[in-house]
C-alpha cells in the first residue's frame, strides 16, 4: 500500500471510537490475568491498513511505518502524551551498523504518525484525532541531531556497556526500558515541536 493510500484511509477514522475496531479484530485490551495491552491502539491502526504486528526489524510497509501514539490537553493546548518508541535496541547491531544502515533509520526516515485522545486509565473511549506523515530527509536538521543521539548511545554501548544506557541521554532520540530490554523513543518534545504542526495542517486540510 503506498503511504498516500494508507493517509486517506486513515482519514475515515478521525474522531471515531478504536474500541469498537479493537473488539472487532478481537484484540485484546484487558487480559484475564489483570495485564492491560498497551499497544492496542496500535495494533488497531495496523490492522485496519491490512496489516498485524510487525517483529522485524524493517519497515510495516516496505519502505514506510506506522506508529500511533497518545495526545492529551496540557494547559489549553494538544500536546504528545508520551516519548514514542520507534524500535528496539539490539546491542550487537548497534555496535555493528552506523546510523544509515540502523534499524533506528529504516523505522524512522519515513513513517505515519497517528494519534488518539482518550480520558481516563481503562480508554473507554480512544477516539483517533488524525495522522499526518513524517519524513526523516525533509529536514537535515533533525536528521543530523538524530544521527548524532545514534552515535552517542552507540559511543556509550561500546565504551561503558549497554546497562549505562538511559532516559537522559539523546537530544530527540532516547534510549529507554521497554519491557525486558530497551527501546529507541523519539522524546514528546521532539513530537510537539516537529510533528504537531504537521498533524495540525493535515486534520485541518482533511476537514475533520
Amino acid at each position: 500500500m503506498k503511504i498516500e493510500t494508507a493517509m486517506q484511509k486513515l482519514s475515515d477514522l478521525n474522531g471515531k471510537n478504536l474500541r469498537k475496531f479493537a473488539d472487532e479484530y478481537g484484540i485484546t485490551i484487558f487480559a484475564k490475568n489483570g495485564g492491560y495491552n498497551k499497544g492496542w491502539p496500535g495494533q488497531v491502526v495496523k490492522r485496519y491498513l491490512g496489516r498485524t504486528i510487525n517483529p522485524s526489524k524493517n519497515p510495516d510497509f516496505g519502505n514506510w511505518e506506522v506508529k500511533t501514539t497518545a495526545l492529551e490537553f496540557k494547559n489549553g493546548e494538544i500536546k504528545f502524551k508520551y516519548p514514542m518508541s520507534i524500535t528496539m535496541i539490539n546491542e550487537n547491531d548497534v555496535r555493528k551498523y552506523s546510523f544509515k544502515n540502523s534499524s533506528l533509520m529504516r523505522r524512522l526516515k519515513k513513517m505515519i504518525i497517528a494519534t488518539t485522545i482518550w480520558e481516563d486509565t481503562y480508554q473507554t473511549e480512544t477516539i483517533f484525532h488524525g495522522a499526518t506523515i513524517f519524513d526523516l530527509y525533509d529536514n537535515q536538521q533533525i536528521y543530523k541531531q538524530i544521527e548524532s543521539d545514534y552515535n552517542l548511545i552507540k559511543s556509550i554501548i561500546i565504551n561503558h556497556g549497554f546497562s549505562e544506557l538511559h532516559g537522559r541521554i539523546g537530544e530527540y532520540v532516547q534510549p529507554r526500558r521497554k519491557g525486558l530490554g530497551k527501546a529507541f523513543y523519539v522524546r514528546a518534545t521532539f513530537l510537539d515541536k516537529f510533528v504537531l504542526p504537521l498533524l495540525h495542517e493535515n486534520v485541518k486540510v482533511s476537514g475533520r
